[in-house]
């Protein structure tokens, strides 16, 4: 098998997202005066490595011994927005990023989020980007919106 990028929540620095989040980290806390970046215009494709894995099972379970496997996502972004999405300075822009990209370039019809309730900051930005409650419980809020409620189409 050939994996494109992936990364999740506790990888190490030395690969980009890591490097870019730890430097942003270090120039908000007055660490460093700027992240250093190579070409953000190149583009890759990024991939969660929970679901790389789970790429990894099927091809072992169901794949044909000697075929070339090629486990990414099939999406491409430029760098720079990966820096956008990791700069974003309120919940609202930081939100409406995550919706652009998951009904603009990835085509999904619908987007839910989870919010603690006590979080009454998150509450407000989800709120402000267009999401709106469709459930709660003591602990959780959670949201929903439409690709039709937030670009007013529906997908093809």
């Amino acid at each position: 098998t050939r994996s494109f990028n992936h990364g999740g929540a506790g990888q190490r620095t030395g690969f980009m997202i890591p490097d870019f989040a730890s430097g942003i980290v270090r120039v908000e806390r007055g660490e460093a005066d700027a992240v250093c970046v190579g070409n953000l215009e190149s583009q890759r494709d990024f991939t969660h490595v929970k679901d790389i894995v789970r790429a990894y099972r099927l091809i072992a379970e169901r794949g044909v011994p000697g075929e070339v496997y090629n486990v990414g996502s099939g999406t491409v972004e430029e760098l720079a927005k990966w820096v956008e999405y990791m700069t974003a300075k309120d919940g609202t822009q930081a939100e409406r990023l995550a919706l652009r990209l998951g009904f603009e370039e990835l085509g999904l019809s619908q987007i839910r989020a989870k919010c603690l309730k006590q979080n009454r900051r998150s509450l407000r930005a989800l709120q402000k980007a267009g999401f709106h409650r469709t459930a709660e419980d003591a602990d959780f809020v959670w949201f929903s919106v439409s690709r039709e409620e937030m670009i007013g189409e529906k997908k093809k």
